[in-house]
């Protein structure tokens, strides 16, 4: 079998091909990859009756704003178009201190009020449509409780959240990193090659890609241990629900074999290793007709055999699953039954340190650097963006002499960004945001 040839595609994520044998009924090939994987107050108050008149004001920086705000296009986050910021009491019962919405926020730089001591913070986006009850918001467990809906989610502007600990009162900000509740399960590439068969000079009709076996709701505070809540698209699609959806895409695609152009499906996270009944794994899954005949092919996605290699099974929180397909085979007949592709042999991926989000102050030198699987995948550091932030003033750069990496020299107040990204066959980058004395 020859191997694909991976194509490069800006800003875009995708794996290293994995070759894999299965006598039957399908021979796939599989690329397998994971990326950890991204204002105008409207009320803002101390304000609750559980916490004291004496205010004080801490600020919150969210690099995720300043992301979407100035770089749209490459901020993995999406828009951000509501911030609801929560304070509660750190300590043992956890209740509220007060509450903030912001709508279309401008700035990462948040100011918020509360009484003074330990809190804990937490931000969420994009719950439009959704106004806090009491019930709801009295204390960090009651908010923890707090579920959103499959249907009601959109890629464009996910619902996230993130949490961080402060000393109210205190000078300078802490950072708060969002996350979406989101999982992307992406088909990168899908290749038909029926040559030696008595099909040969067929392929797949009427191709569709799908997720089944969905969790329709998430704890909008949950970090891990996800199971499915309430399973929706059960072994197979359910017309009914995706009809029912916002962006019912999220689920359910058509695609063209030999298609370059990955195919982003989403989904809420499901890391349960199990396959029971009440539990069970979710998959990608690829129709097509053969000769009139709808045949099957069925991904469980990141569980063995079908690219998982250590952490937890399944989908994680925020978590993107990059897949190529090569389909040798008439398929299942049935979308509930899998078409395993064997033995994964080989992985991709990109690391970046010390981070997407850089602070420091005049004249320190930071390193900015990644690392890559295959050691010889392209690296690509965008210097229009970097001599763009030199003329402002913002810094100097050296790129490393391997190309992987570049020493800052912070020169002035202000924000810079700049990209790294990795060619074929990890096809993948990030987004780094350097302050300078924030």
């Amino acid at each position: 079998m020859e191997p694909l040839a991976p194509v490069t595609h800006q800003n875009g994520r995708s794996s290293r091909p994995v070759w894999a044998e299965s006598p039957h009924p399908a021979q796939l090939s599989v690329f397998i990859c994971l990326f950890y994987l991204a204002g105008t107050t409207v009320s803002c108050g101390p304000a609750d009756p559980f916490s004291s008149e004496d205010t004080v004001s801490t600020t919150i920086f969210l690099p995720d704003v300043l992301a979407a705000a100035e770089h749209p296009t490459k901020a993995a986050s999406g828009d951000i178009a509501r911030l609801d910021v929560f304070t509660f009491n750190d300590d043992e019962i956890r209740r509220l201190d007060s509450y903030c919405s912001f709508d279309s926020p401008e700035t990462p730089y948040l100011d918020i009020n509360s009484s003074a001591g330990d809190k804990l913070v937490v931000v969420l986006a994009n719950c439009l449509g959704h106004a806090f009850t009491a019930d709801e918001f009295r204390s960090y467990e009651s908010l923890g409780n707090v579920i959103w809906h499959l249907k009601d989610e959109d890629p464009a502007r996910p619902v996230m959240s993130g949490e961080c600990q402060i000393s109210a009162g205190a000078a300078g900000y802490t950072q708060l990193q969002l996350t979406p509740l989101l999982t992307d399960v992406c088909l990168d590439h899908l290749k038909v090659d029926f040559s030696g068969r008595g099909y040969r000079s067929r392929t797949l009709e009427n191709c569709q890609v799908y997720l089944t076996n969905l969790s329709g709701s998430c704890e909008i505070l949950r970090r891990d241990g996800f199971r499915i809540t309430e399973l929706e698209n059960a072994g197979a699609p359910d017309p009914e629900y995706i009809s029912g959806m916002k962006h019912p895409e999220m689920v359910s695609r058509s695609v063209m074999p030999g298609h370059w152009a990955p195919v982003h499906l989403y989904c809420y996270p499901n890391d349960s290793s199990d396959d029971g009944p009440g539990s069970p794994r979710t998959r990608m899954v690829v129709q097509g007709d053969i000769d009139g005949v709808t045949y099957y092919y069925p991904v469980e996605v990141n569980q063995d055999g079908f690219g998982y290699t250590s952490g937890p099974h399944g989908l994680s929180r925020n978590v993107k699953y990059s897949y190529s397909l090569l389909v040798t085979r008439k398929g299942s007949t049935d979308p509930d039954v899998l078409v395993s592709p064997g033995e994964v042999v080989g992985e991709a991926w990109i690391k970046l340190y010390p981070g997407q989000y850089i602070t420091g102050t005049n004249e320190e030198r930071i390193h900015v650097w990644v690392e890559v699987n295959p050691e010889d995948t392209p690296v690509y550091i965008d210097r229009d963006d970097l001599d763009f932030d030199v003329e402002r003033g913002i810094y100097t750069y050296e790129i490393d002499p391997d190309g992987h990496g570049v020493v800052l020299t912070l020169h002035d107040n202000g924000t810079g960004m700049f990209t790294i990204d990795a060619g074929p066959p990890v096809n993948d980058g990030f987004l780094v945001i350097v302050v300078v004395n924030p």
